[in-house]
């Protein structure tokens, strides 16, 4: 860490130290939280400040529709008749990537038009309610690449009309909606990055031996050359931004580092420095002033969010925004001044506030929460934790106690996460918290695979989907079991995607860890995963046999670590679920397993969604899985379950 940055102690929490609180003589269990309030979708979201600190934007969902919201910032003119309304109609596709044009005269925002997922950059002026498609091509995809307050009048998208494969950039008049070609894909490039004065700096080019580069130009007529390689442990990381006059770029990059670091990397000399590192987590993300580009602070995800900061002002904001809320926060935008923020504060007990914050008075404004639905119920806090894998691997993870009972002896489910190349993070979780309130001790382990710990322990996952990765798992519930909070009678292990597979793949290669499992859309044959990756797809083809197996070279080792393999193994009960477009599992396969599970008469449950694509997504089949599985572990682990709805019964989903 060099001196630019200066550590915030108040957000320097590595480790909680928070210690289970035990119930009071006579407490009671906390109350049911129906199942409606705890899945219940985000209602708020994106907060976004105008350039000129005059009008707040955001996302709003009504019925499960969501729509882009206006409304002045002052709170006298918002109570003002029809002074917050709706500025982009009404659709069934999903809204993304929303922001204020640099004039402040209307919102961009990404909008799906068409059942394959296409979206076209849309522009809603705000004082006169008209909505301008800015890319109407039938099938194109469009991204919107850059905005500056630099450049009012122009903005960078990028649109694959020539191929559909190949994204060129296109600079937008947003007065006219006159497109111009500003760079054309040679057919290498999968992303484009822009300085503030809009002018294309960089490009993430693809290499011939499949690594990646970042790559730079003098001019436009000039040819890319390389300023930064990637090789296979490396990421070549995430562009934060450029300094005045686009000569250096800020990168978030683990090439040549123990884990992703900030880089400042000098676009006609190619030399680099180091900003900010850690030894152990990854850098996280960077802040900049919104119009002089300056740099003003970074993010480390710990085990919870840590500031450093190069601004001394940035001390005070970060001081005042933690006097009003134990959290950790995030500037989610700020007007062109910096005088005016939209904030959000992430707890583990409470849904995520939005909030405008005023720098020059420190003062702290509430928004509104993001799921309104959970903002007024009991909720249970997540415990930092950190223990030793039986080969010396550091594991660290989340515990998540239910309220009002003893800590001690619970029925507990191992939650895994997906992927399995992302991490838990702390939080509100609703699957946590939903456990915890059926009287479950839940227990979130970053395994060995996961991100946000360094090349080490993400590397240390590969080709151990079955062997180290999965060990890691058993000794995060025995690490719950010596602490006496899990009965060790009554463990049970739970996932989604990877999750799923790991909880089925314990049950198979570690029978009598777990008393129980549930495993919703995870692999059952990892050999048939691999070789199902379509030719069109070559990088993800790639990435799985690096990471999971070659289906030559590693054939065995995939055989092993398939439960399909070991079917005849598993002892404890099962919960499974599929829908009818999963990608890594054929409907047949699934039927397969089941039948033999009920051939050797182990206890299986079955559960098909057909009316879901590759995971179970609408709220109305979550709810229903989500009653199946209480259900389930009622029975098997003896915590509490709510009586399933009309709407959620799943009886008919049986198979």
């Amino acid at each position: 860490m060099i001196a630019l940055f200066r550590r915030l102690p108040l957000f320097s929490l590595v480790s909680l130290l928070v210690t289970a609180a035990q119930p009071a003589s006579g407490a009671e269990p906390a109350p049911l939280i129906p199942r409606g309030k705890l899945f219940a979708p985000p209602v708020h979201g994106a907060p976004l400040v105008s350039p000129d600190g005059k009008r707040l934007a955001w996302l709003g969902a009504t019925n499960g529709v969501t729509a882009l919201w206006v409304r002045p910032v002052d709170p006298t003119l918002a109570a003002a008749t029809n002074a917050t309304r709706i500025v982009s109609p009404y659709a069934r596709g999903a809204i993304r990537q929303p922001a204020w044009q640099s004039d402040g005269q209307a919102l961009l925002y990404l909008q799906e038009v068409d059942a394959l997922g296409n979206a076209h950059l849309m522009q809603a002026h705000v004082d006169s309610g008209i909505v301008r498609d800015l890319t109407p091509f039938p099938g194109a995809q469009a991204r919107l690449i850059a905005t500056s307050p630099r450049v009012l009048d122009e903005i960078l998208v990028t649109l694959n009309l020539r191929d559909h494969r190949l994204a060129d950039v296109f600079r937008v008049d947003v007065r006219n909606g006159a497109l111009t070609l500003e760079a054309e894909n040679p057919g290498d490039i999968s992303a484009w990055y822009a300085d503030s004065d809009l002018q294309i700096r960089l490009a993430q080019v693809l290499q011939p031996n499949g690594d990646l580069a970042l790559s730079t130009r003098s001019d436009p007529r000039s040819v890319w050359r390389p300023i930064l390689r990637s090789g296979t442990d490396d990421s070549l990381g995430r562009v934060a931004g450029f300094s005045a006059g686009g000569t250096n770029v800020w990168l978030i990059s683990s090439v040549g580092a123990p884990a992703p670091r900030l880089l400042e990397i000098n676009l006609a000399t190619g030399k680099s420095r180091a900003l900010s590192q850690d030894a152990r987590y990854d850098v996280l993300a960077a802040s900049l002033h919104p119009f002089s580009n300056t740099l003003d602070g970074v993010q480390i995800q710990r085990s919870r969010l840590v500031w450093q900061v190069a601004d001394t002002n940035l001390l005070a904001d970060l001081a005042a925004l933690r006097r009003f809320r134990d959290a950790d926060v995030d500037i989610v935008s700020r007007d062109v001044a910096n005088n005016l923020w939209t904030v959000s504060f992430t707890q583990d007990v409470a849904p995520v506030q939005f909030a405008l914050y005023r720098r020059d008075r420190k003062e702290v404004t509430p928004l509104f929460p993001e799921t309104p639905a959970l903002a007024d119920q009991s909720l249970a806090p997540m415990r930092h934790f950190e223990f030793k894998a039986r080969d010396g691997l550091s594991i660290e993870g989340y515990l998540t106690l239910p309220l009002g009972v003893e800590a001690k002896n619970l029925p507990t489910v191992v939650l895994v996460h997906g992927g399995p190349w992302s991490r838990t993070g702390w939080g509100l979780h609703p699957e946590s918290q939903w456990l915890a309130n059926r009287g479950y001790a839940v227990v979130q382990a970053n395994f060995r695979g996961s991100t946000g710990y360094g090349k080490g322990h993400f590397s240390a996952g590969d080709k151990e989907w079955g062997g180290k990765l999965l060990q890691d798992l058993v000794d995060a519930r025995d690490w719950a079991v010596r602490q006496g909070h899990a009965d060790p009678k009554r463990v049970a292990i739970m996932g989604t995607g990877f999750g799923g597979y790991a909880a089925t793949a314990a049950l198979a290669l570690h029978p009598g860890a777990f008393a129980a499992g549930v495993s919703e859309s995870g692999p059952l044959d990892l050999l048939a995963m691999i070789q199902s990756v379509p030719a069109s797809a070559p990088g993800m083809r790639a990435a799985l046999e690096r990471r999971v197996g070659h289906p030559t070279n590693d054939l065995e080792r995939l055989r092993a670590h398939s439960p399909v393999t070991h079917v005849a193994k598993i002892q404890s009960p099962i919960l499974l679920a599929v829908t009818s477009r999963d990608p890594d599992i054929p409907l047949a396969s699934m039927d397969a397993f089941v039948t033999a599970l009920r051939a050797n008469q182990r206890p299986v449950e079955y559960l098909y969604f057909p009316e879901e694509g590759a995971s179970i997504r609408s709220l109305a089949a979550r709810l229903r899985f989500a009653a199946a599985v209480e259900a389930f572990l009622a029975r098997h682990l003896g915590g509490r379950a709510e009586p399933p709805s009309p709407g959620e019964n799943f009886e008919s989903l049986r198979r």
